[in-house]
């Protein structure tokens, strides 16, 4: 009897379980402790961060999926209007770089890829705060919400360039580690 498929499902399920606390953590840490942050330090983005690092880093499905619904999540919460739709079509311009523009896996694409999802975000809440106003003629200050969306691109930048440095570097350091590196002798053969 193989045992093969078996064994590898669990390990992709495994995978995934830990994926999936990693996100209700990185969500947690977002509604509960940087939102409680004095202004400036409270617009930073750590689940677009963490979003756009899995992508890069891992799988474009799953990340493209952390950015949705951490935009469904942090908008039922109350973090803000337009986050959910601002959180699709960021997902959808972080697969498009992550795809066709920088689609090599290094330091500087994730750069890349971080700065355009960031920007994209950003423009998408405000162009869907734009026209929510139009039908609801609530008064949104454009100004401070222009303000926050340069804040938080900026935020996002140096929270990629950071936290995607050193989880590059733990990563390239466990796989050296752990990962079988093969043979390293060579095997003789009795004649």
């Amino acid at each position: 009897m193989d045992n093969a498929p078996r064994v590898a499902t669990t390990g992709l399920m495994i995978t995934n379980a830990l994926y999936a606390v990693l996100f209700v953590f990185t969500l947690a840490l977002q509604t509960g402790a940087v939102a409680s942050l004095p202004e400036p330090y409270r617009l930073f983005p750590l689940a677009l961060v963490m979003g756009v690092i899995i992508l890069h880093e891992r799988s474009l499905v799953l990340g493209a999926l952390w950015l949705v619904m951490s935009g469904f999540i942090l908008e039922a919460r109350g973090l803000g209007d337009g986050l959910a739709f601002a959180g699709i079509v960021a997902a959808g311009a972080a697969v498009t770089l992550a795809l066709s523009v920088f689609a090599k896996r290094s330091f500087w694409a994730l750069l890349g890829v971080g700065i355009g999802t960031a920007l994209t975000f950003v423009i998408a809440r405000i162009l869907w705060l734009f026209v929510w106003v139009i039908f609801t003629r609530t008064h949104v200050q454009f100004g401070s919400l222009i303000e926050q969306g340069v804040v938080v691109v900026l935020m996002a930048i140096l929270g990629i360039f950071i936290f995607g440095a050193y989880i590059r570097r733990f990563l390239r350091w466990s796989r050296d580690k752990f990962v079988s590196k093969g043979q390293l002798y060579d095997i003789s053969f009795p004649q």
